[in-house]
């Protein structure tokens, strides 16, 4: 998986990976991708939530502006995982749809 997709490259990977949402759940609320998981990279939690996933699974990650789910990365790496990637330019340059509320 490539670290950096654009728009299309993330949509591909994200039919075989889980798809998490490394914003508050505030801005997740407002509007996420459909089916992503919310895990705030800015909360206390993350590193555990984290640690809880499988590490063999491939995992596609978003934020706003791309900085935060590139942070969600580097931890993830040096936590042993292998297939992670992330909207390079977050949800900025995401041209698809988005849902609100709380659930995925």
């Amino acid at each position: 998986m490539n670290q950096n997709m654009s728009p299309d490259e993330f949509r591909a990977a994200a039919e075989q990976a889980v798809v998490l949402d490394v914003r508050t759940p505030m801005e997740y609320e407002m509007g996420h991708i459909p089916g992503s998981r919310n895990i705030d990279i800015s909360g206390p939690e993350f590193a555990t939530a984290i640690d809880a996933l499988d590490r063999d699974q491939p995992y596609a990650l978003y934020c706003r502006s791309g900085s935060r789910s590139a942070s969600a990365i580097q931890l993830m790496d040096q936590m042993g995982f292998s297939h992670v990637g992330h909207l390079e330019m977050g949800l900025l340059d995401w041209d698809g749809e988005l849902k609100t509320g709380g659930e995925a």
